[in-house]
């Protein structure tokens, strides 16, 4: 055998060795998203979108996240043909901040943080009544949202004349069928019902 034929034997060895190795190799590509990691000036999804879902926040023009917020716009913010809802809670939470709002669930109103404290949205102006049945004995409350000093009940015991509390004025009645009272609690709470008779209350706050 010739020495060219027999380097030819070796070069079709060696390739068929090679071959039977990389056939026989498992590679394992590790990605991340985006990919290649880096900062990019335009970045559109086709389909659904999940981000920080393990944690952390979403910023959107801004760099500087607040770590209390998972979501965070720097810039106006337009909602185009469609709603846009308050998370519902049923208590005050801590606030985020003056201007922070969240619906809440127990007294079925929006709420905002200002002034230091959380008040019904728009309730500058607004006016809420309610109504219910006065126990001798029992106590009548304000309004959910509103305090003794923004309400005024109006009481009518059966078969009585009807009287009339508001916010640390207390009240009193009788007559031959009736001896009835309405006293302001301390503390700034609502009113003690007292009476010889049941009845039932209005209430107007604002």
């Amino acid at each position: 055998m010739g020495r060219s034929t027999m380097k030819a034997w070796l070069l079709v060895g060696l390739l068929l060795a090679t071959a039977g190795y990389v056939i026989a190799e498992e590679i394992t590509l590790t990605t991340y998203y985006p990919s290649p990691r880096g900062v990019y000036q335009e970045l559109r999804s086709t389909s659904s979108s999940y981000f920080a879902t393990g944690g952390g926040s979403v910023g959107i023009g801004t760099d500087a996240l607040n770590a209390a917020a998972r979501f965070q716009v720097k810039g106006n913010t337009v909602v185009q043909d469609g709603q846009f809802q308050l998370g519902g809670l049923p208590a005050d939470p801590p606030a985020l901040g003056s201007g922070a709002m969240y619906f809440n669930t127990t007294d079925n109103e929006a709420k905002i943080f200002q002034s230091g404290a959380w008040q019904r949205f728009g309730g500058g102006g607004g006016v809420k009544v309610g109504s219910g049945a006065a126990v001798s004995g029992g106590t009548i409350n304000p309004l959910p949202g509103f305090t003794r000093a923004s309400c005024a009940v109006i009481v009518a015991p059966n078969g009585c004349p009807y009287l009339i509390g508001g916010h640390n004025i207390p009240a009193a009645g009788w007559s031959s069928t009736c001896n009835w009272s309405l006293t302001p609690q301390a503390g700034g709470g609502g009113w003690t019902y007292s009476g010889s008779q049941g009845g039932a209350y209005l209430m107007i706050c604002q």
